[in-house]
């Protein structure tokens, strides 16, 4: 902690003036006039921190600050979490927060009000006010290519009744660096909601103070930094291929290259070194059952990332309250023919089927977390997921339907019957198929309550 010179209360960090701030007497300090962890010389590899545990689901917070914490940030739990000391090793650089928890709080009301169907419970101004500063562990990559390349183009022309190919060959050396790539080094923020904020300008970031934590809390570092190096050339790869076409292109050759055989191993790809950083998050927990909705915001650029369920009761009142004058409009204005509404009523099914298809499998991945690296290698390292879930009853029921309606429309059966059963029959699945999705949304939209088993990881930041 860092006392006030005026009035010896606690000093906070102030996002808005960039400065420690005093709450009790109003002063403002440069951080540059205080010693970093009380007195130990800002080069120690370590510094002291209270480590806040969550007693339901495990999930823990540092901080520089001893007041107790009251609530858990990621399993939304009303208790008074557990504290000890303990020593962290120090991350060598940390962007401080630039947007304010006001600002915060605005962006997130507009989107929740813009929704339209989200819970009254989101625009409460005491939850969320549940908005808390976190500042977030990354490993920051830095790749380098050196190595001489071949590049191919082939160029396809008509030349009278010929078609002539002609290939081109570019001998080129590659010499590149690439810094900044950054992937959260925490197994308890979800790599879907890191890469939704990112990214953060790697130019503002400050040789680490502790001061920047005064009033806001940090991640524990628990994933190894070995995860993403595979990520982090892949970009470096990338990045050369788009760099590599552009200058044969600026160059007038002909034809157009080929870079795709240029991989991490033709450029001599490689990892020259991993920083571990402090980046700024805002974050928030809303929680309702055995399911938790999160919201974050980038707390350098104000980007916003926001689970906003729907709530069943509104979602279902409105369609309801719209259903009543198109149904009147269409009886009044408009006559059809029971095999043009069969085929309509079929094609509106399909569409449905398809879109409950993708919509089951985002929600087993989001559930399975089969594209969070960081989780996977934290809790599953050596287990195999299955990619995709399995078609569910109701999606093959309306695949038969879909082809019984087209029998009847191919066969054109003389009783009206078989017309007006199958489209009641589409109604019946495009109901059910709806409802699922909604409930599918609302799985989207939140995430399973979290259960944290952590060791560490290979350097903790």
């Amino acid at each position: 902690m860092f006392d006030c010179p005026s009035c010896a209360a606690n000093l906070r960090f102030d996002p808005a003036t960039q400065d420690m701030g005093c709450p009790y007497c109003g002063s403002h300090y440069d951080v540059g006039m205080f010693r970093d962890d009380k007195g130990n010389a800002e080069s120690s590899e370590i510094f002291d921190v209270t480590v806040f545990t969550c007693p339901q689901c495990g999930g823990e917070l540092i901080s520089t600050d001893n007041e107790a914490a009251v609530f858990c940030s990621y399993c939304g739990a009303s208790n008074v979490l557990e504290s000890k000391l303990r020593q962290e090793k120090r991350p060598k650089y940390i962007i401080p927060f630039s947007v304010t928890k006001d600002d915060c709080k605005k962006r997130f009301t507009a989107k929740v009000k813009r929704t339209g169907f989200a819970p009254a419970e989101l625009t409460d101004p005491e939850v969320i006010e549940s908005f808390r500063g976190i500042y977030m562990p990354y490993w920051c990559y830095s790749v380098k290519q050196d190595n001489d390349i071949i590049v191919h183009s082939t160029d396809v022309r008509q030349e009278g009744d010929y078609e002539v190919t002609r290939t081109y060959t570019a001998n080129a050396r590659v010499d590149a660096s690439y810094g900044g790539y950054a992937k959260d080094s925490a197994s308890s923020f979800d790599d879907e909601i890191s890469d939704s904020i990112a990214p953060y300008d790697r130019n503002t970031a400050k040789d680490f103070h502790s001061a920047y934590m005064s009033g806001f809390y940090a991640d524990i570092s628990d994933v190894d930094k070995q995860v993403y190096e595979q990520e982090a050339k892949d970009l470096a790869v990338r990045e050369t291929r788009n760099r590599v076409s552009t200058e044969l292109n600026r160059a007038k050759m002909k034809g157009s290259p080929d870079t795709s055989k240029l991989t991490d191993r033709s450029l001599n790809t490689r990892v020259t070194e991993v920083e571990n950083v402090m980046y700024p998050v805002w974050f928030f927990s809303y929680r309702s059952g055995d399911r938790v909705a999160y919201a974050a915001v980038n707390g350098q650029t104000g980007k916003l990332m926001a689970d906003v369920p729907i709530s069943t009761k509104k979602y279902y009142l409105a369609s309801f309250l719209m259903a009543i004058p198109i149904f009147v409009l269409l009886n009044l204005f408009l006559t059809i023919h029971p095999k043009y509404i069969l085929m309509a009523a079929s094609v509106l099914t399909i569409i449905t089927v398809v879109m409950s298809f993708f919509s089951s499998q985002a929600v087993y991945e989001r559930e399975h977390k089969t594209k969070d690296l960081g989780w996977l290698s934290k809790n599953r390292p050596n287990e195999e997921i299955p990619k995709y879930s399995p078609v569910t009853w109701d999606e093959i029921l309306g695949i038969v339907l879909a082809v019984l309606d087209w029998a009847v429309i191919i066969f054109a059966p003389v009783s009206d019957l078989w017309y007006y059963g199958t489209i009641v029959l589409n109604l019946i699945i495009m109901l059910l198929l709806i409802i699922r999705m909604i409930k599918e949304f609302n799985l989207m939209s939140t995430h399973k309550l979290p259960q944290f088993n952590r060791t560490g990881g290979d350097d903790r930041a």
